[in-house]
């Protein structure tokens, strides 16, 4: 098993069956104490399906709770966050690149 960290908060887990799409949460006990919890976001056949399922929450957290006015101003938004998730999966794709190179 390996893992691909796309940020601070999301990462795949990959093993033999499936990928993994996973994130940290943080959350406060009944004391107020701050502590890291590991959501299951879902289990995918491959690392596209899960990077696709990434953006859609990308794309809904980005959103939420805003009130767009119009078709154009909601599709520029919706471009505008795609732009910034697949620059950060690039990243995460450079990242893995590399290490397979340095592995052989």
């Amino acid at each position: 098993m390996y893992t691909v960290k796309i940020d601070d908060a999301f990462y795949v887990e990959v093993d033999n069956l499936n990928h993994t799409l996973r994130r940290k949460v943080t959350v406060k006990n009944d004391d107020g104490e701050e502590r890291i919890k590991i959501k299951t976001i879902g289990y995918f056949a491959n690392l596209p399906q899960a990077l696709e399922r990434y953006a859609k929450l990308r794309q809904e957290e980005c959103l939420d709770g805003q009130v767009i006015e119009g078709l154009d101003n909601y599709i520029n938004k919706i471009k505008e966050i795609d732009r910034e998730t697949f620059l950060r999966v690039r990243e995460t794709a450079d990242v893995i690149k590399y290490q397979e190179e340095t592995d052989e």
